[in-house]
């Protein structure tokens, strides 16, 4: 067997395609990560495996390796009967592979816009409109994705699922699952795209999918600093929520004895991390979910909302906070995850209690002024629209109320949030938190950071 050596980046999906790859084929590999972060691609030590100071490099028999496509299709020729074959044999099925991964290679990953490129425009821009570039790259970059995602949608709708290519993964799904996780980093929502998210979804229920993942691997933010880079990596699902909780056995502890259990939140967040994955690490933490439920019992809260359902935790939890009349408005985007919360809520006979709304959770927030008010308003969607949520949250408040904001800190990149759209969006919401003097607000770093805010006077008039 030959030796094999992946030197890569948690967040490259171009090192992610090829971990899939090599652990769909069954080959054994050591890995070494290579920070982007810290530029320690352009590293004396790694231009000496790969001159052109870039991700990943896998270094077979002592020789380095380079471009990914290139790669595993010489380990698929190299080694026939190990694994799977990335490659179909039928020669029909072969070019679509190979023209699906190009797609991919050429099309989509390239204009993700990577550092090399984004660096030197925003270090030449106007240090007083770089924050503003930097958004707008942001911005373009999410349309181009948007349209070549739903493009690539369309192709796939014509052809037999639940994999790229029918019941096996090839090469195809490799290139593709990795591009809808760099997707998803950017802030795109692979809800519209219908047989992208149900593929997406499928491949995460494999073995050689879910240990790829990115936030499995052993220098994502979320791994403990102290694992050793050559350990083993093997399907842990509480890694996926290790940035906002601790572990396993101490939060079956604050759920189960330290706490009196919420009602069908332990089956519900054991579901979704089966059922979806990464993408479970949606979920309000278990923490979050307690404090909510306090907040609801200790204000004696009769009427809440909440902007983010996905699969429901929360709204379990604020639901067993409510008094006996209390309701709950709930806003989504996507029926395919609240279709979770609602069996959750009916086998609990809650469903009556709970008017869940549909769609652009600005718009609805918007629609609800004038028709109801809140004792408390719980936002956990798209942080982007945090800030004007915050003023429409203000609106809709009771006196009194209180609004709660979940992933404020986004896993402490807020303190330097760089070209991050998401941390630059949740630094204006804190810091405007804080300067607003007719708030109460508190920021904690409890989940994955927490913002309580209650008004306390009237806004200065302008």
């Amino acid at each position: 067997m030959a030796s094999l050596h992946l030197y890569g980046c948690w967040r490259s999906s171009a090192s992610h395609r090829l971990q899939i790859g090599l652990r769909l084929k069954q080959l054994q590999f050591e890995y070494t990560p290579v920070s982007l972060d810290d530029r320690e691609q352009h590293s004396d030590w790694y231009r000496a495996l790969n001159p052109r100071g870039e991700v990943p490099t896998l270094v077979v028999d002592g020789t380095p390796w380079m471009q990914t496509l290139a790669i595993l299709e010489t380990l698929d020729e190299r080694f026939p009967t190990q694994g799977v074959s990335l490659l179909p044999r039928d020669p029909k099925q072969r070019r679509l592979c190979r023209a699906i991964a190009e797609q991919v290679n050429s099309s989509l990953q390239p204009l993700l816009l990577p550092a090399r490129i984004r660096q030197p425009i925003l270090q030449a821009a106007d240090p007083a409109s770089a924050q503003a570039l930097a958004k707008a790259l942001q911005a373009g970059v999410q349309a181009h994705q948007a349209d070549a995602l739903h493009a690539l949608n369309t192709w796939l709708n014509d052809l037999p699922g639940p994999f790229c290519l029918g019941s096996e993964p090839t090469l195809a799904d490799a290139c593709v699952v990795a591009q809808l996780e760099a997707a998803m980093r950017l802030g795109l929502d692979l809800n519209p795209f219908k047989r992208l998210s149900e593929l997406h979804t499928h491949c995460l229920r494999h073995e050689a999918f879910a240990s790829s993942a990115p936030e499995q691997q052993p220098d994502a933010p979320s791994q403990a600093p102290t694992r050793s880079p050559q350990a083993p990596i093997g399907l842990n699902r509480s890694v996926l929520l290790s940035h906002k909780e601790p572990e396993a056995e101490l939060s079956k502890y604050l759920g189960n004895t330290a706490n009196q259990p919420i009602p069908g939140l332990q089956e519900l967040r054991e579901r979704t991390l089966e059922h979806y994955g990464v993408v479970a690490s949606k979920m309000t933490s278990l923490d979050g979910c307690l404090l909510l439920r306090w907040l609801c019992r200790s204000r004696g809260v009769h009427r809440v909302l909440e902007v983010g359902v996905f699969t429901g935790s929360s709204s379990l939890a604020l639901l067993d906070g409510l008094e006996g009349d209390g309701h709950l408005t709930a806003i989504d985007l996507e029926p395919r995850f609240t279709r979770e919360a609602e069996a959750a809520w009916t086998a609990l006979g809650l469903r009556e209690q709970v008017t869940l709304l549909h769609g652009d959770a600005n718009t609805r927030m918007a629609e609800l002024e004038g028709q109801e008010r809140f004792d408390l308003i719980y936002i956990d969607g798209d942080n982007g629209d945090y800030l004007h949520q915050l003023d429409l949250g203000l609106s809709l408040l009771n006196p009194g109320g209180l609004i709660v904001f979940d992933n404020v800190l986004w896993r402490g990149k807020v303190v330097d949030p760089g070209t991050d759209a998401s941390a630059l969006a949740l630094d204006r919401l804190n810091r405007t938190l804080q300067q607003r003097p007719h708030l109460n607000c508190t920021v904690l770093s409890l989940s994955d950071g927490l913002a309580l805010v209650e008004a306390i006077k009237a806004p200065p008039s302008t």
